[in-house]
């Protein structure tokens, strides 16, 4: 089959970019009966796994134009099947597509995701409406990346539960314990940390919860002078939704008196990130809902002990790998806390539970299965 692959993904930062990627460098090393043709952002850079395909380049702008511009290269590329790896479907496909769905936010939590203006809340809802018609109306098969998901996109588009299928996600293999002082050091130096530390990693909207963990975190400083929180990922994209939920934690972090305490890292690249897992106390992750979960997984990975929300995805993913609560339980997160804090046995209990669950995770794997549902269309 010739399959046309939309990879204007890979200039965004967000796991959905990383998914992309990883499963198509691992689908082209295992695939050697199918021809893929790639569709990247206008200005992407040569990769090496990118080297020996035909490529398109498109603008990454999805607008609505984008809709007729993708069955034009359809019509003049006559591929046999579409893989959309990114949520995205289009309202005219003439060939059959298989859609990977990562989560359904947008869906389930509007008041978090949309924006307070009224002219771009509008703008949000519309795109959404229409993706939700277009992937009823011409997607034959979704991937979704946990059982969770599935249930969702099941129940959500009133999809038929025969074409939806739940393939996890994996793990690279740059996520491993580091051992070495110096280098633990050395990155925490660049990224302005001192000490002892709680790590967390991810976006800063409402749904992501950081308030629970900022709020536990400040009941257990007082007997933890010298321990630090330290809040990675960007700070500035997340207020476009007009919550302002960035700069509600800012506040909030003053109103508690942590300002010495908590360290907004910003951007922390993948070498770096396993040095941080691996440097960490302990890292919490108190997500309200989450499609799958990378940040869990890779701390994992990383031997990191886990504390994280049972919300979502987050209870298949970390399963017995992890401490689970529930996401609003302030005090429940602090005593889980304090738990860890106190014995080193538990935590070198928890590191090895979580590095067993890691290990269950495989883009080879992930890749191979998601191969086998697109090879149903030959």
């Amino acid at each position: 089959m010739k399959i046309l692959v939309d990879l204007r993904v890979l200039n965004s930062s967000r796991g959905v970019s990383r998914y992309a990627r990883n499963i198509f460098d691992n689908l082209l090393r295992i695939d050697k009966e199918n021809e893929y043709l790639a569709i990247l952002p206008s200005g992407f850079p040569e990769e090496k796994f990118l080297k020996s395909l035909e490529k398109v380049y498109l603008p990454s702008q999805s607008t609505f134009r984008d809709h007729f511009e993708f069955e034009r290269m359809i019509k003049k590329y006559n591929p046999d099947l579409v893989f959309h790896p990114d949520n995205r479907e289009f309202l005219k496909m003439s060939v059959p597509s298989v859609v990977t769905i990562h989560d359904l936010t947008p869906y389930k939590f509007p008041q978090y995701v949309f924006s307070s203006s009224p002219f771009l809340n509008l703008r949000q809802r519309l795109y959404y409406f229409l993706q939700k018609k277009a992937i009823q109306k011409n997607t034959e098969k979704i991937i979704t990346v946990s059982e969770n998901t599935r249930k969702d996109v099941i129940s959500i588009f009133n999809f038929d539960s025969k074409k939806v299928i739940a393939i996890h996600e994996g793990i690279e293999e740059t996520f491993r314990p580091i051992k070495d002082g110096k280098v633990i050091t050395a990155a925490k130096n660049k990224y302005k940390i001192e000490g002892d530390y709680i790590f967390y990693i991810g976006g800063f909207g409402k749904h992501k919860n950081v308030s629970t963990l900022i709020k536990a975190f400040s009941a257990i400083s007082n007997d933890y002078k010298s321990l630090k929180l330290v809040l990675g990922g960007k700070t500035s994209a997340d207020d476009t939704s007009g919550q302002n939920a960035y700069s509600e934690l800012v506040k909030l972090i003053e109103n508690l008196k942590l300002q010495d305490k908590v360290v907004f890292a910003g951007f922390i690249d993948d070498v770096d990130l396993s040095v941080i897992y691996s440097g960490a106390t302990m890292f919490i992750y108190p997500s309200l809902y989450e499609g799958f979960g990378f940040p869990p997984l890779e701390a994992m990975a990383c031997g990191c002990p886990v504390i994280s929300s049972n919300a979502g995805s987050l209870l298949e993913v970390v399963a017995d790998g992890g401490v689970l609560f529930e996401p609003f339980d302030v005090d429940g997160l602090t005593q889980n806390i304090l738990k860890l804090l106190q014995s080193n046995k538990e935590r070198g209990t928890l590191s090895k539970k979580g590095l067993a669950q890691a290990s269950k995770f495989s883009w080879e794997d992930t890749a191979r299965k998601t191969l086998y549902e697109i090879n149903q269309f030959s």
